[in-house]
């Protein structure tokens, strides 16, 4: 019986290492597709990344569960994984997944709803999934159509708990002293990592909330901060100049920019911004792709070039080479004289290239 047993294993694992390759490929692929997906809805998330099971793994676990046919009794050759910033995420990404896949109900769970009202400690979802009929006939998924796999969703507290707890506890437990009483401080550390993922998404939905309610009026001193500056942007600027990219990232850096010219208020900036302006940007900088820093630099710049240069030049990071396209936009505008004396000072190089 014992040599029977050790043939269906050693059988098994010299098929999942023939098959191994297939499965490493199809979880590539989803991890790809499921990035695609949710970057076509516009639903953020932290990370996704995806694994393959290695041999000894599979190994061990037909040997510690004793599958009859682990070929069809095992559903994680292939795991996706999906972390998200915030709880409403979650429930965002998790419609998505029931709505793009075929989710094979009975081997899916929600691990928060396997605790009690009085328990802490693991929560994540774990779906087991397949392609759906109308992917699958693709022909780049025709031959994975019936392969199952894993997806877990979860925040990044969830997945810091869940990180720990596993490698921390769970492989130990076995071997825990009682008197360290680390089961209740694990349980303690779950409780408040729940309490902080909640805060954050409520923090998130305010600021969300913030966004819908605020009133970008230009004939109103609306004071100028990450949420109001980049509204502006999007409902005023971002239609007038075609491939202005508003790079969230700069933000801080823009504000800074207009704290040193003394602009404090949404109206103040909406003010520099003439017509001309626009459309001179428009026709020399339509074809080209450009940031909303960029952007407000050349306002500043067109607006009060010595004031530019001896109040926001000196304390940010600049260009310091210009480009023929470039001078001809600021001689359009009407600085022409300004730039020759900025480019006779050193501050810039014109490439005429």
């Amino acid at each position: 019986m014992a040599e029977l047993k050790t043939k269906k294993i050693d059988d098994a694992v010299s098929w999942y290492q023939e098959e191994r390759r297939v499965y490493k490929r199809f979880s590539l692929k989803m991890e790809l597709l499921l990035k695609e997906i949710l970057d076509e809805q516009g639903i953020t998330y932290y990370e996704i990344s995806s694994r393959c099971k290695d041999v000894k793994s599979f190994k061990e676990k037909i040997e510690k569960k004793g599958y009859e046919n682990p070929k069809d009794e095992i559903f994680d050759f292939s795991g996706i994984r999906v972390i998200t910033y915030v709880e409403s995420e979650v429930n965002k990404i998790n419609e998505v997944i029931n709505k793009e896949f075929y989710i094979i109900e009975e081997h899916s769970v929600d691990k928060t709803k396997e605790l009690k009202d009085d328990q802490f400690g693991y929560r994540s979802v774990h779906y087991v999934a397949k392609l759906n009929n109308g992917r699958s006939d693709l022909t780049e998924y025709n031959k994975y159509q019936n392969i199952p796999f894993e997806i877990q969703v979860r925040t990044l507290l969830q997945h810091a708990w869940a990180e720990i707890e596993h490698d921390r506890s769970y492989k130990l437990k076995e071997k825990l002293p009682e008197t360290l009483e680390l089961k209740r401080r694990f349980h303690l550390l779950a409780a408040n990592l729940e309490l902080a993922d909640r805060e954050f998404d409520k923090i998130v939905n305010d600021i969300e909330h913030y966004k819908q309610q605020i009133d970008i009026t230009t004939n109103s001193k609306t004071e100028i901060n990450p949420v109001t500056l980049e509204k502006y942007f999007d409902s005023k600027i971002k239609g007038e100049i075609d491939n202005l990219i508003n790079d969230s990232i700069e933000i801080d850096e823009i504000i800074h920019v207009l704290q040193l010219f003394n602009i404090s208020s949404i109206e103040d900036f909406d003010k520099l911004i003439k017509r001309e302006f626009i459309s001179k940007y428009q026709e020399y900088y339509g074809a080209f792709s450009s940031t909303f820093l960029v952007f407000v630099k050349d306002v500043l710049m067109c607006t009060d070039f010595d004031k530019y240069f001896s109040k926001v030049y000196p304390h940010i990071s600049h260009w310091t080479e210009m480009y023929e396209n470039d001078y001809n936009f600021y001689k359009s505008i009407g600085v022409e004289v300004e730039i020759d004396e900025a480019i006779k000072k050193g501050y810039f190089t014109l490439n005429r290239n």
